[in-house]
This record gives structure tokens, C-alpha cells and sequence, in this order.
């Protein structure tokens, strides 16, 4: 089921041109947010976001959760849409696989493409036997003024993708509470997630929702670890605080992502589930 959308409210060319430059510059952060805003779905499951800045949709995004009992696998698409995309060809695709020991996920392998008008650029974490994420790209990554990220703050960390899988298995062991949090290292970044449980909440009926019901809200709380810029450029992008709301989307069936709040420096973001399939 796909929602019909209200059209974009953008005041000017100009100014769609200048967000489109903006989401550029911050897509990688817009990745996180959509990969901390699908902590819950049954595998095998299917879930499309749109995500709203300002009042008009700015990007389109789709998470795939595939898993058994040994491994697990998360695919990501996402482009630009509404008046940015008049201007920009942005799109962002990701992968992460690995397995599962004591029903905690272990990476293998992650991967994340950028494709600026048809420029490609990518990064890859390949997990070493240590649990050392080793990093590759196109182009070599520089240093851009980071701030100073040891071996021991990489070690054993979770990539973006495979954190959903983690807090997938943390809602489920909480019959769909709010999952508890994870350590997240992004190839540049490392930062902490924790979630604090505010209890239920109700989302009214909108056009822009799939859903519309009772629903548990989630308080998300990022903090930067390190690997960040000193310049403070990527903290200007970085969410630091969001709220969740889960909900199932059938009676007995398992919780899922509906809305997602936070506040950026463009203005107030929100992202909504606009279509799910799948067990």
C-alpha cells in the first residue's frame, strides 16, 4: 500500500537549489538516520520511508532485512526526490552481511555507494579475524582534519547496516519495547546510540503516514565517540537526538518503524513509512 503524497512546498528555485547542495553534503548523515530509524521488522520484510524536510519530500529510502538463525543480510537504497532532484542526481546504496553468535551479529563485510549525477564514489569495511574493520575506498579517503579514532574504539563495532540487525534482536527479546542501543563505527565516525522508553503514544490519522494508531515511542540519544571533523562540519549534520515511534501494522504482528522526529541544521526532519511488504 503506498500512501498518495501532498505535493512540495518550496518558496523558490533558489532555494531548492541550495537544498539540494545542502543534502548532498549531508547524505551520509541522512543514511544514518534511516538506519537508526529501522530498529524493528520481521525478516524478509520490505520497508519504504520518505523522509521530509521543510515541508517538501527530499529523499526516497527502502531497508531489505534478510535472516536465519546463522546469518543475517541489510540492503539500503535511497535518492533524492522533490525539488532537490531538479537540480542533483543523488543516490545512496549500502549492504552489510555477517552471522549470528548468541543471537548477536558478528560483520562480515559492509558497503556503502554515493552516486552524485553519475559520479560514483564508495566505501567498504571488511571485518578482519580480530573483528578490526579495515577500510577501503574510491577515492583513498584523506585525513579532512579528523579527529583522532584508536584501534580500540573500532574493534568489535557494529557498521550502520548491521545495527539495525542488532536492534532487531534487542526489540524482539522486548516483545517490541524500545531497543536498548548500540556502538556504531561508519568507516569515518564512531558514535554511541542509546534509547530511552517513553512509553506509548498515538499518531492520528495523516496522508503522509502509512500508519495510524497506537504506537511506542522512542527517545534516541547519539553521542560522537570520535572520527569526527574538528571543524565541527559533520556535527552540524549529525542528528543528536530523535524520536521513534514503533508500531506493529497488523494485530500480532511484529513492531515496525512508522515515524521518525529530529531536528537538523535544515530545519526539522521527518521521515514516514509509506509502504511495507513482506513477512
Amino acid at each position: 500500500m503506498v500512501i498518495p503524497l501532498p505535493g512540495p512546498r518550496i518558496p523558490s528555485l533558489c532555494l531548492g537549489r541550495q537544498l539540494g547542495r545542502q543534502l548532498g553534503r549531508v547524505a551520509g548523515s541522512l543514511l544514518l538516520l534511516a538506519v537508526l530509524s529501522a530498529p524493528v521488522a520481521a525478516a524478509g520484510q520490505q520497508l519504504r520511508y520518505l523522509v521530509w524536510l521543510g515541508g517538501s519530500a527530499v529523499m526516497d529510502l527502502s531497508i531489505g532485512l534478510e535472516s536465519d538463525t546463522t546469518s543475517y543480510g541489510v540492503t539500503l537504497q535511497g535518492q533524492l526526490v522533490g525539488p532537490p532532484s531538479w537540480f542533483f542526481d543523488i543516490r545512496i546504496a549500502g549492504t552489510a552481511s555477517g552471522t549470528l553468535h548468541d543471537g548477536q551479529p558478528q560483520p562480515a563485510r559492509y558497503r556503502l555507494e554515493l552516486s552524485d549525477d553519475g559520479k560514483m564514489e564508495w566505501l567498504q569495511l571488511d571485518v578482519d579475524a580480530s573483528g578490526l574493520p579495515v577500510v577501503s575506498a574510491d577515492p583513498p579517503m584523506r585525513d579532512e582534519g579528523r579527529q583522532p579514532l584508536d584501534e580500540a574504539a573500532r574493534r568489535g563495532m557494529l557498521d550502520p547496516l548491521s545495527a539495525i540487525q542488532a536492534l532487531l534482536l534487542q526489540a524482539t527479546a522486548k516483545a517490541g519495547g524500545c531497543p536498548d542501543g548500540v556502538a556504531v563505527y561508519d568507516g569515518r565516525r564512531r558514535f554511541d546510540v542509546t534509547v530511552r522508553d517513553e512509553g506509548e503514544a498515538t499518531l492520528r490519522v495523516s496522508t503522509y503516514n502509512l500508519y495510524h494508531g497506537p504506537a511506542r515511542r522512542c527517545e534516541v540519544t547519539l553521542k560522537p565517540v570520535g572520527g569526527f571533523r574538528t571543524s565541527g562540519r559533520d556535527l552540524k549534520a549529525f542528528p543528536t537526538h530523535m524520536t521513534l515511534f514503533l508500531a506493529p501494522l497488523a494485530e500480532g504482528g511484529p513492531p515496525v518503524l512508522v515515524r521518525v522526529e529530529t531536528e537538523t541544521d535544515l530545519g526539522k526532519l521527518l521521515l514516514h513509512l509509506i509502504e511495507a511488504s513482506g513477512s
